[in-house]
């Protein structure tokens, strides 16, 4: 071995390192880094692409709320007093001036209003008087010139709004939203005028572009009618307005432009991009431009590293050499050297050995600790999930999930907890709750599986579960993200239930019950303890839960295996408390667990509601930053019955743009701002049905809509019912 490592000289090792640094990184870096740039040029002209349709969408939505605007606003006309009569005076006039003034400010996008009331069709209604129908309606262009006598009387008798392009080609671009006026009956009574705005409409077009290669337009009748700018860097539009938008590349002035016209045929407008193609040349560039002396500086890295482990290596060699002992050439090939490497191969390996071993008994407190996680609600961020369930290796394949809970008590042991239990279309993962010495089953289950028959082939197996074993179930949830809820189903059923040896109750059991004992339930009353509970009202929360709990008193069944009112009640209860805190108490749990009577039970309860209810402190520094997204969502809530509450409200009572504001809003809530507002009033409309004896017409009127026929029918296609029969049928639940 000794001769062996004498051959091992200098430059010998440097050479080798020298090829293999050759053939394992410069090759490979040199095709990784092409693949690298090919992808990289694919996905920017992706993103590029994606952020232009981005900006079209985005422009699109920003107009047609202001159009909606514009649509509520032609509304309140017609219903506004001050045109709801023939004016005879001096008063009259000034009332209807003052009224269109007010409708000019209502957004930025009105130039100017006019109104034509068909009782006077002679007439036509402005901010700054009374003008001649014909002579107006061409000398402002409030119609295309050369719109004939009968074309002219179908715009005005329309039922339906147009958006008509109404300047002539030799001057600036004008457009005119032409909207009927339609009163509560239904009958149209006459039409209203927007002249627009057309620079807000190319502030809003040109904020809405993704980048200085983009302009953005606005087409009408499928001709594009307005450019948020009049050239695309060195290329000139001009030639584009007027002309219809076509999905696919022009010319202009030799330039090869890309066109991209928003899907809505049918509608008032159809948003249009313009923009420059995509050149990759660019991204190369910048990609050598930054990157390449970053690839240099690299290389010269691997040939210092390269020299100096050169070195290092020969080094440890000689040093190897110097100490290993003189060994005769007729010695047997099992040496002392081997004999030093095999030991400490051996030792290494049962390091390693050892490691494993400890890490597998700490698995179960890990499985454990994440199980309970789950359970209190503790983790919601899907990202923090999957990782921690990587890090317990907890495979949850399927969408169905179900809570169960053992009725005995047990002492916190790993050797004792039983491993997952997979089959073959699901898995049981046992846990335990070291505060109340809980045994826990989180139920795993495919679409084709139910829990009577998980539970069942569980009781034969015998391991975890065997035939004599008491269980709650819960109901049967969709995801990791309501797991908690599942937890609180099932402790409610533990404390109300009373099953025999053996016996299976689920929450579910009690659907059946519900339907043939509705006199156990009063929900109205429950609707009120819930609404108290939310807004921390302990008076109305109190009043309400002595009704539903004397009212689970009186229905109270030992010999029934599970007390349907009063596990409803509890359960209410621990979920306030959860929205409260964002977790399970394990406090409040453990003490429902320990509870012996009714009498333990009230008191529990109601002091667990009074610690809900309790206001929270108000106590906050200057320097701790605003909550606005609270504040946002908190003014459209309050101002959602306003018929005139529209995006651009909201912005102008932050100080923020339009199409931030929308941005922001669908950040903060989810949802679009139409889409937030129409459910906010729905839900105010549905309580107001239930608790109140109010006229269902006035009900509407109040929370925004002043159309009741369409509501109805938008009400019905929603919930399936009308809200005379929603009103009927939880007056009869409540009754």
């Amino acid at each position: 071995m000794l001769e062996r490592l004498r051959h091992w000289q200098p430059q010998r090792i440097i050479t080798m390192y020298w090829a293999f640094f050759a053939v394992v990184f410069l090759v490979p870096a040199g095709i990784l880094t092409a693949t690298w740039m090919h992808n990289e040029v694919q996905g920017q002209r992706a993103e590029v692409d994606t952020a232009r349709e981005r900006a079209l969408t985005s422009v699109r939505t920003n107009l047609n709320d202001n159009l909606a605007h514009l649509l509520t606003a032609a509304n309140q006309m017609a219903i506004d007093p001050a045109f709801a009569r023939d004016p005879q005076n001096f008063d009259d006039y000034a009332a209807i001036e003052a009224a269109l003034h007010r409708y000019n400010l209502s957004s930025p996008l009105v130039q100017r209003s006019w109104v034509n009331m068909f009782r006077r069709p002679e007439a036509l209604y402005s901010a700054d008087g009374t003008y001649d129908t014909q002579d107006t309606l061409y000398k402002y262009n409030l119609l295309p010139a050369g719109t004939k006598g009968d074309q002219q009387d179908a715009l005005i008798h329309s039922s339906v709004p147009h958006l008509l392009a109404t300047g002539s080609r030799d001057q600036d671009a004008q457009l005119t939203l032409v909207v009927p006026l339609m009163p509560l009956s239904g009958e149209q009574n006459g039409v209203v005028f927007f002249t627009l705005n057309t620079e807000s409409i190319q502030d809003i077009l040109a904020a809405g572009a993704s980048s200085p290669d983009q302009v953005l337009g606005l087409a009408v009748a499928g001709r594009t009618e307005l450019l948020s700018k009049p050239r695309l860097q060195d290329v000139d539009l001009a030639g584009m307005v007027g002309a219809k938008p076509k999905t696919e590349r022009v010319k202009a002035a030799g330039q090869a432009l890309a066109v991209t016209v928003s899907p809505d045929k049918g509608a008032l407008f159809q948003a249009v991009s313009y923009a420059l193609p995509y050149r990759a040349g660019h991204s190369l560039l910048r990609f050598l431009g930054n990157s390449l002396w970053l690839l240099g500086l690299v290389a010269l890295l691997g040939f210092g590293l390269i020299h100096w482990f050169a070195k290092r290596q020969y080094a440890l060699i000689a040093r190897l050499e110097s100490a290993l002992p003189s060994v005769p050439d007729t010695a047997s090939a099992v040496g002392p050297e081997s004999a030093r490497l095999q030991t400490a191969i051996e030792g290494y390996i049962a390091d390693h050995q050892n490691l494993i071993t400890t890490s597998k008994v700490q698995l179960p407190f890990v499985r454990n600790q994440i199980l309970q996680l789950l359970l209190n609600g503790r983790i919601q961020d899907p990202d923090t999930t999957g990782d921690l369930l990587e890090v317990a290796d907890l495979h949850l394949p399927y969408k169905n999930f179900v809570v169960a809970l053992l009725a005995r008590k047990a002492q916190w042991n790993a050797d004792d907890l039983a491993a997952p239990y997979t089959a073959e279309d699901y898995t049981v993962l046992p846990m335990h709750r070291t505060s109340e010495a809980q045994v826990v089953l989180l139920i795993n289950y495919a679409d084709t599986q139910t829990p009577a028959a998980i539970v069942a082939a569980l009781r034969e197996q015998g391991d975890m579960v065997d035939a004599t074993t008491v269980l709650y179930l819960s109901r049967a949830h969709r995801g990791l993200a309501t797991l908690h809820e599942a937890y609180i189903e099932v402790v409610s059923t533990q404390i109300t239930a009373h099953p025999g040896l053996g016996e299976s109750v689920t929450y579910e059991t009690g659907a059946a019950l519900a339907a043939s004992r509705e006199d156990m339930f009063d929900f109205t009353t429950e609707l009120k303890l819930d609404n108290s509970l939310l807004h921390r009202n302990f008076d109305h929360a109190q009043e309400a839960f002595e009704v539903l709990f004397n009212l689970a008193s009186q229905n109270y069944d030992p010999r029934a295996r599970f007390d349907l009112g009063m596990s409803n009640l509890i359960t209410r209860v621990l979920k306030a408390d959860y929205q409260r805190n964002l977790q399970v108490s394990d406090e409040l749990v453990r003490q429902l667990l320990a509870v012996e009577s009714l009498s333990q039970l009230h008191t529990l309860l109601l002091k667990t509601i009074r610690v809900i209810t309790a206001p929270e402190p108000v106590a906050q520094t200057a320097d701790q930053p605003e909550d606005v997204g609270a504040k946002l969502r908190a003014y459209i809530e309050a101002n959602a019955a306003s018929p005139t509450l529209s995006l651009v409200d909201v912005a102008d009572h932050f100080g923020y743009s339009v199409p931030y504001t929308s941005r922001y809003v669908k950040e903060v809530t989810g949802k679009t701002f139409t889409n937030f507002v129409a459910e906010r009033r729905l839900v105010m409309i549905e309580t107001a049905l239930v608790t109140t004896s109010l006229p269902i017409k006035t009900i509407i009127e109040q929370n925004g809509y002043y159309d009741v026929a369409n509501f109805t029918r938008k009400f019905k296609k929603l919930t399936g019912i009308t809200p005379g029969e929603y009103r009927r049928t939880h007056a009869v639940a409540a009754g």
